[in-house]
């Protein structure tokens, strides 16, 4: 019995073809948010979000009420912080990169508990202010789903362009050229 006649030069056209796009659909995982989350601080020390929600990857940035007094954040719980500075002046944006146990990869199953919660302080000009917190959150599920369905991809194809590779090998067109019978 014969099976259909397949060109492996196109095969591996048609792979190629399926690794640009999952690549291309790797540039829309790893981008970042265009603009930094704003976490607005008022001139008695509250902030306008008592529990920011920030995406790895995504920034965040402290808005001082312009009263003018110096404000900052401080992650002063143990060497726990999500970004990359401690403590952070007010109107710097600043990337959410996690932490050990609240990284890119553990966020999806963190982010519920207190592993991705991390609680700051407000300061005016030096001076201990209020407590509310950030909590990281996965990247937006849009952006994650694409990741998912090029592996997927990715796994077929390679998984029908091996069986083509072996079928081509061990077909017995191929034997009786080689002087096998």
């Amino acid at each position: 019995m014969k099976g259909p006649k397949i060109d492996l030069r196109k095969s591996l056209g048609l792979l190629s073809v399926v690794i640009l796009f999952l690549g291309l659909c790797g540039l829309t995982y790893f981008q970042t948010n265009p603009d930094p989350l704003p976490v607005n601080i008022r001139s008695d020390c509250t902030v306008d979000w008592t529990e920011r929600r920030a995406p790895i990857d995504g920034e965040v940035v402290w808005n001082p009420p312009g009263d003018g007094h110096v404000y900052s954040v401080d992650f002063n719980n143990k060497g726990r912080s999500p970004f990359p500075v401690n403590p952070i002046p007010a109107g710097t944006p600043e990337p959410v990169q996690g932490t050990t146990f609240c990284s890119r990869t553990s966020v999806y199953v963190n982010w519920p508990t207190d592993f991705c919660k991390f609680p700051y302080s407000v300061f005016k000009d030096g001076k201990f202010c209020k407590d509310p917190g950030v909590r990281v959150i996965p990247p937006n599920s849009i952006t994650f789903v694409p990741l998912l369905l090029a592996v997927g991809l990715l796994g077929i194809a390679s998984y029908f362009a091996f069986r083509i590779f072996v079928r081509n090998r061990t077909s017995p067109r191929n034997a009786s050229k080689s002087g096998v019978a």
